[in-house]
Order: C-alpha cells, then structure tokens, then sequence
C-alpha cells in the first residue's frame, strides 16, 4: 500500500466512512476485482474480496456499484451479489440500476457500420475467438497468445482498427492485452456523474480501478472522495491511494466494512 498524495491515512478515510449519511463504493471489475486471465469469460473475482464486497452491499445506507468496460451481459454472469448492486457497462453506454432495469445509449449508423467491419474483418481472418462485441466498440484481446500471434493480430489489428478510427472519428484505446474500437461521447466518468447526481452530499465515496479508462472516474471525484489505484505495478495516475490485489485490496475492503458497522 502507498499514499500517492498528502494529507490522506487510512483512519482518516475510515472515520469519513462511518460519518457519512451514505457510503457508495464504485469499482471497476477487471484488473481491479479480478485477476486477467486468458479466457475472458472465466477472469472470476478474487473469492475474499467478493465476501467481503457482499457484507459492503448489503450493510446499512450502502451501495456497491460496478463500473466496467465489460458489457453488462458479460458482467452479470461473473459478478455477483447477495444484495443488489447498480452495473453501468461498455465504458458508462449501458446502464443497469438496482432493480434491474436496463439502458443503452444509442450510436449512430455510421458507427455501427464501423464496428460490423471490425466485425467481418475478424471473421474473414479467422480472429473472431479473439473479438470481443459490445454495444458501442470491439475489443481485440491477445493476452495469453503466443509472440507471433500476439505480434500478427496487433500489427493487423492497428490497420484495420487505425484505418477506420480516423475515417469515422471512433477512438482508439489500447489496454492491457488488447485493443479497442470505441465510438466516442461516453466514458467511465460521466458514468460517475450520472452517479453523483442521485446521491447526497453528505456521501463519502471512493472509486477502485486499474486502467486508463479509470482515469476519467478518478478526475470526475476529484476531492469528493478517494480515488485508489488497484494493480500490481504503479503508473501515473491521478489516485490518492495504490493496492496492490488481492491482499492490499482485500484489507482495504475489510476496513471499510469496519466502518460501516461503527
């Protein structure tokens, strides 16, 4: 565990915790809640920190919130809690409350017709094991493959991906392990808006991620809250805190369960 800012202890986030009216805990999934693995239907969460997330969504004027760049149908078969728990997936394009209900934004045609060229591309090549489809981009994961294949499906990847990115204005983002075609307008941090919208001010929040993509919750918190770094090397980042998972996370975890039970 390291403080990547001053003026932060873990007593001092603790005491906001069990001060707080309410207390939202936001978190990315992969990377953050469980390890990456090569087949991407099978990356479970950390079994621990699932306890103990459970114990946090379930506990008095609490909430536990999932922000992934997973879609929401990928996300609901792995993650899973006794207590009902608000999902925003696809980078903030769909979003899934409490009770069930569902949104996803919708993307234009042309945008469309990009991402069902990715698509055929994938198809034609014989790369579509390694194509992951989402309601607003696609994603090329070549994790776990071996030198000449991970070199052959990036280097054919940042053609077709490149080539249509500055032909639609769809953005490109790299990621641990893979690529991505997004069509651009929403991200994890105006997920983070729509969140704080609904919440009071006297909430204590704090967001968990691991990626870039986290980049933009962690700026929309701000000083609202706590911004933590999960991962096992250190990047810049704008977080205060950084854990290493799952036993940094997971004793981070057990202390604010602490605090919410005073």
């Amino acid at each position: 565990m390291k403080w990547l800012h001053d003026g932060y202890t873990l007593e001092d986030v603790y005491s906001k915790v069990k001060a707080a009216k309410d207390r939202v805990l936001l978190t990315d999934y992969d990377g953050t809640l469980a390890p990456f693995v090569y087949e991407r239907g099978r990356a479970k969460p950390y079994p621990e920190v699932m306890t103990v997330l459970n114990e946090i969504a379930k506990a008095d004027r609490s909430r536990v919130i999932v922000i992934s760049g997973r879609s929401i149908q990928g996300l609901s078969r792995l993650f899973k809690l006794d207590a009902p728990v608000e999902m925003w997936g696809t980078h903030g394009w769909e979003r899934q409350n409490e009770e069930g209900e569902r949104t996803t934004w919708p993307i234009s045609d042309e945008a469309r017709e990009a991402l069902y060229e990715v698509i055929n591309w994938a198809e034609n090549e014989e790369f579509s094991s390694h194509l992951e489809v989402k309601p607003a981009s696609v994603a090329l994961h070549w994790r776990g493959t071996d030198a000449h294949m991970r070199e052959h499906l990036m280097d054919r990847s940042a053609k077709i991906m490149g080539s249509l990115a500055e032909k639609t204005g769809l953005e490109l983002h790299e990621f641990d392990g893979g690529r991505e075609l997004r069509v651009p307008g929403r991200n994890k941090g105006l997920a983070v808006e729509r969140i704080l919208q609904d919440v009071d001010k006297n909430t204590y929040l704090s967001y968990l991620g691991d990626d870039k993509t986290d980049e933009d919750a962690f700026g929309v918190i701000g000083t609202k809250g706590l911004r933590v770094l999960v991962r096992n090397e250190a990047r810049d980042t704008k977080a205060d805190l950084w854990l290493r998972p799952p036993r940094e996370l997971l004793r981070f975890l057990e202390g604010w369960l602490a605090a919410l039970r005073g």
